[in-house]
């Protein structure tokens, strides 16, 4: 039974497959915004002890298995809206000007995030590497 209590999960798909959240929320804003990430985290003391054919060996094989576990995760997002609208899930599509809005509402914590939970030095970097992406990648 629906209460119409709950206004927004934010939660990627396979975690709201998994815990049947659409029977509660049947709604879905399409919004890309839910990133997992991992890292294998080495010392630099261990690190500059590897050889270079080993340090080399392990860079290829983490990018390989973080391309892997990239489509992975993306197959099994698609896979869980789909089962998840076979059971009454309805899924809006944002509109660009929406689109504009979200990222405004998610860029206002930058100054938060920026020297708070990233090193600035980080957090600059990604975020030129992002611009370039964007650049790169946008018609």
């Amino acid at each position: 039974m629906k209460n119409r209590l709950i206004d927004a999960i934010p939660l990627p798909p396979f975690f709201a497959l998994a815990g049947q959240i659409y029977d509660t929320a049947s709604n879905m804003l399409d919004l890309n915004w839910a990133p997992l990430s991992g890292a294998c985290v080495v010392s630099r003391k261990v690190w500059d002890k590897l050889p270079a054919e080993t340090q080399a060996a392990l860079r290829e094989s983490a990018e390989k298995a973080g391309n892997d576990i990239r489509a992975q995760a993306r197959k099994e997002m698609t896979e869980s809206v789909e089962a998840m609208k076979k059971r009454g899930l309805t899924v809006y599509t944002l509109t660009p000007e929406a689109e504009v809005e979200w990222r405004k509402l998610a860029e206002s914590a930058y100054p938060k995030i920026r020297g708070g939970l990233v090193p600035v030095e980080m957090f600059d970097e990604v975020m030129q590497l992002l611009a370039e992406y964007r650049a790169a990648h946008t018609p």
